[in-house]
């Protein structure tokens, strides 16, 4: 079952040949120039006022016997292997919900993680590894959550803390404050607390029918949350995972550092920084098929 303003399923082949043809056009462009050439920003219109919700405290836990901190390692510009794990919603009695992660199968898989030596990175240093190398923990892993909805704040967020783990959340700027979203405080806190918060566009349009959007739905979003957050939002993840060699060049020329895209691969490139292969963990995965996703080459 598809559900509406979710990233629609592929198959592994179909995936696989997304990953080749956006590495394939982006290759040539990243060979020229790492600068973004400047674009004009698009015209914002008057932001509306949102009602906020109420901030929620996690109630804390206790704090669970860790591995000892990783050993951070110098790596060269160039291939690097990340798992990036994408989640959307992580909460209970949404068993037919493909997207919606039970919090017990999410707190199995944050213990995996913490209990197994993975330490968490933000896309944007991913992002400067590639581009120019730099250190990276022994097991490193990046925890993604599209469209802002208010559980990763209310039930994620509080599980990560627990395993000292932190992630990056999309949100779809004009849902922010709305009833089962996250609201401004809870953006606030979570980039206090490490968080990478990047865009998923304004109103999560599909960028490859609607190019004479892209510059309200990226240029508009990313104006807002750097307005309210009062730091860059330097990463944006494409809605339904789709995107054509227009949209990875404005998003490119907008100065955009990185963009999220949907895959199979652990694998990343200077190629592929336009569209970063994410690993969607599904509801009915067991711990067997999470740990699968986080495969990568031993040295």
């Amino acid at each position: 079952m598809h559900h509406p303003g979710y990233a629609a399923p592929l198959n592994e082949v179909d995936q696989t040949d997304v990953a080749v043809r956006v590495e394939t056009l982006l290759a040539g462009d990243v060979s020229r120039t790492q600068t973004p050439s400047p674009v004009p920003s698009a015209t914002a219109s008057p932001a509306t006022t949102l009602t906020l919700i109420p901030t929620l405290t996690p109630s804390p836990s206790p704090t669970p016997t860790l591995t000892p901190s990783p050993t951070w390692q110098s790596v060269f510009a160039g291939e690097v292997y990340v798992p990036i794990l994408l989640y959307h919603r992580v909460v209970e009695g949404q068993e037919n919900n493909r997207y919606a992660v039970s919090p017990e199968a999410f707190e199995e898989q944050m213990r995996y993680l913490a209990e197994n030596g993975y330490t968490t990175i933000t896309p944007v240093h991913l992002a400067r590894v590639i581009l120019n190398g730099g250190e990276l923990p022994e097991r490193p892993v990046i925890i993604t959550f599209d469209d802002g909805y208010a559980d990763t704040y209310t039930t994620a967020f509080p599980i990560m803390e627990k395993y000292h783990l932190r992630g990056a959340l999309y949100v779809i700027t004009s849902y922010v404050g709305i009833s089962g979203r996250v609201d401004l405080e809870q953006l606030r806190d979570l980039a206090a607390h490490g968080w990478e918060i990047g865009t998923h566009t304004l109103t999560h349009t599909d960028l490859t029918q609607h190019h004479e959007r892209i510059g309200i739905e990226l240029s508009q979003s990313r104006q807002i949350l750097e307005e309210w957050l009062g730091s860059p939002i330097l990463t944006v993840a494409y809605p339904y995972g789709r995107v054509d060699e227009y949209v990875l060049n404005r998003t490119r020329r907008y100065g955009f550092t990185a963009g999220m895209g949907l895959g199979i691969l652990n694998r990343h490139t200077p190629g592929t920084l336009y569209y970063l292969s994410r690993r969607e963990v599904r509801a009915d995965y067991d711990l067997d098929q999470f740990i699968d996703l986080l495969s990568v080459p031993q040295p």
